[in-house]
């Protein structure tokens, strides 16, 4: 049977193949900006910018020679086919969006000369041009983009005007220069949906160059106490943040500024954590009076660093236990069913093959372990590891179950140096078990991976057991403290009673 022809493609077919390399030439030569391309493309096909804008790709050459920053194809794409500028991409992004992004200044302005209205439109984000430039601090744009519609610096991203984008992304220079193109007696009128101006969301973040520039403006430092919907000012917000050094610097200036904080006992606060703004409730603390007090000593720092729950081992009580009985099993397991198993019957060196059964009684006991022939030394390390973790994980137990003021220090510092080395042995009895069961052409993998298992672990404990031993040496001292102070008491107490001598 002879294979079926296929019908040479059709007129139209070929047509729209040709129209197709077309427009994959144009649009190389925007991302490229190759003008002669351009023009040469053109000269072949007076419509195929036409083509493009009806085509199915999102982006017009005019959006990627805009984002390229190819200036002189963008203007030769406006000047042929100027509505191309109000073209929306997938995004709903004019090429002006894309060029303030990326800070093009002539492209701009080429792009505004052929339709300012675009400086209005938002992207399916709800940003304008201004917004991106101003996240990205591009402050010529920014220029640029007021003088064509300064009704664009009012409009707002969910809620934020440019100015407070400008302190999220804490672009500096970008928000000196918007502060240059709003009226000075309006700086304080844009807010956020919060009413917070941008002096309080800089104190949210806790940006301190931009808190010194915008308190040594007049129009600002003259309503540096302007509160916002929850009735806070500034010195408010920054009550509830961390005394850090830096915290203490910004409260400085804000003081010197002239800020006061409103004496109210509990409020919300809206606290900045990242790019967004959450709320949370927290009780008014005074920074002024901060500002004042003593700061602690280095052992009041400790001591309460290291402040030891007294109830903490009464609550784990029950999972101690039962941690302690899972790793006592574990030992008892490794102790009663070695690896290798135990030998099913007796057998003499004849028997056994290369086993050295001649130890002991002359032949391998049946339910004895095999390994122990095998390996002996290793036999003895991995049941003593067994048995010092069988011992501490019943010394647990014990000390659970015995009754005995859990809540005492001593107490509670014992049982957790027994449980740390019930677990360590029990990772012991592992590494014991892998090497024993290991056949030796893996076993430098395996011990490569046990080397950094054990340092990890080793570090890992010291931490837990420097951490236990400091609070019992912080509980020692207080007790020592104590005693030396009721003994003082004790032997001055003959002293006062002691009858004059005549």
């Amino acid at each position: 049977m002879r294979p079926h022809e296929q019908n040479p493609p059709s007129f139209g077919q070929e047509v729209e193949r040709c129209n197709d390399n077309k427009l994959l030439q144009l649009y190389e030569a925007a991302l490229s900006g190759s003008l002669p391309t351009l023009t040469m493309l053109i000269r072949n096909d007076p419509q195929i910018l036409h083509r493009a804008s009806l085509s199915s790709r999102p982006e017009t050459p005019l959006h990627i020679s805009a984002l390229s920053g190819h200036l002189d194809f963008t203007k030769d794409l406006l000047t042929r086919k100027p509505e191309l500028a109000s073209r929306l991409d997938s995004f709903k992004c004019s090429p002006l969006h894309l060029a303030s992004a990326e800070g093009h200044t002539e492209i701009v302005k080429a792009l505004l000369g052929a339709n300012k209205e675009v400086c209005l439109v938002a992207d399916e984000e709800g940003r304008i041009p201004l917004h991106l430039a101003a996240m990205r601090g591009k402050v010529e744009v920014i220029q640029e983009l007021v003088d064509a519609q300064h009704d664009s610096i009012r409009q707002k991203l969910n809620g934020s005007t440019v100015l407070h984008l400008c302190v999220q992304f804490n672009q500096l220079e970008a928000l000196k220069q918007l502060v240059t193109l709003v009226d000075e007696n309006q700086l304080l009128d844009y807010t956020d949906h919060g009413g917070n101006t941008i002096l309080h969301l800089a104190v949210m973040l806790r940006q301190l160059e931009t808190i010194t520039f915008l308190v040594s403006v007049p129009e600002i430092k003259a309503k540096i106490n302007v509160l916002n919907r929850m009735g806070l000012s500034a010195l408010d917000l920054l009550n509830h943040y961390p005394r850090d050094s830096k915290s203490l610097e910004i409260g400085e200036i804000l003081i010197k500024a002239g800020s006061r904080s409103t004496p109210i006992q509990s409020q919300l606060v809206p606290v900045a954590v990242g790019r967004e703004i959450q709320v949370e409730t927290v009780n008014s603390r005074s920074f002024t009076s901060g500002l004042k007090g003593k700061t602690k000593s280095v052992y009041q720092k400790c001591k309460s660093y290291f402040k030891h729950r007294s109830d903490w081992v009464e609550e784990m009580q029950g999972t101690l236990m039962l941690v302690a009985t899972l790793t006592a099993t574990i030992s008892f397991q490794v102790a009663t069913n070695p690896p290798g198993g135990v030998w099913q019957q007796d057998y003499t060196n004849t028997t056994a093959g290369m086993f050295n059964c001649s130890k002991d009684y002359g032949k391998c006991v049946a339910g004895t372990a095999v390994l122990a022939y095998v390996f002996p030394g290793n036999y003895l390390v991995l049941t003593i590891v067994a048995i010092i973790s069988f011992i501490a994980s019943l010394s647990v137990v014990l000390l659970a179950i015995s009754g005995l003021p859990l809540k005492n220090k001593l107490c509670t510092w014992l049982m957790t140096i027994a449980m740390i080395i019930a677990i360590t042995f029990v990772l012991l009895t592992l590494v014991g078990a892998i090497v024993v069961v290991t056949p030796d052409h893996i076993f430098s993998t395996i011990a490569e991976a046990l080397d950094v298992t054990e340092i990890i672990w080793i570090a890992l404990v010291g931490i837990v057991a420097v951490f236990a031993t400091i609070r019992l040496l912080f509980w020692l001292f207080r007790l020592l403290t104590k005693l030396k102070h009721f003994l003082r008491k004790m032997l001055s107490r003959p002293l006062r009673n002691q009858a004059p001598i005549c």
